[in-house]
């Protein structure tokens, strides 16, 4: 005889399958420094998620106080010009392959669109709801009925 997973079965799984696809990503370690960057070199005028990366990663470590928004501007360039003198690498406001790698390795836990949960965070969202999913199954409650406060035996219905 087949055995079909109950309600709060399914309900958990789905809620399990959910957090493991939004969070997997930020999970996973962080890419190598010539994976970071697309290897494009970075200057006065150029535009895009390389200079998006750029902006962000100079905003996290405090160079950049400008909007993030793509594109590589005077104000981007001063904080180059700036990350390049305090590191050591020859100042010319453009974000080449030195630069770019020396940046990745400064702002290895830097992450795009400014993520605010740590690991820690997740691994407790994740606990929480799956002991939230089992708990209900174990109260015989209805997942449908959990969130409204409205509870009823499954027996009963």
């Amino acid at each position: 005889m087949l055995h079909f997973a109950s309600q709060v079965e399914r309900t958990a799984l789905k809620a399990i399958l959910c957090l493991i696809l939004v969070f997997v990503p930020v999970l996973l370690p962080s890419p190598s420094p010539g994976l970071s960057f697309s290897g494009q070199t970075l200057r006065l005028g150029s535009r895009g998620d390389d200079v998006y990366e750029l902006q962000g990663r100079l905003k996290f470590l405090g160079y950049y106080n400008g909007s993030i928004d793509g594109i590589f501007g005077q104000q981007t360039q001063g904080a180059v010009f700036w990350f390049q003198d305090r590191f050591g690498i020859a100042v010319d406001g453009i974000a080449g392959p030195q630069t770019q790698n020396k940046l990745w390795q400064a702002t290895k836990h830097w992450r795009a669109s400014g993520s605010s949960f740590s690991n820690e965070d997740i691994t407790l969202m994740a606990r929480t709801v799956y002991r939230e999913t089992r708990g209900l199954h174990r109260r015989g409650r209805r997942p449908d009925l959990a969130d409204t406060g409205q509870h009823s035996l499954q027996s009963g219905l």
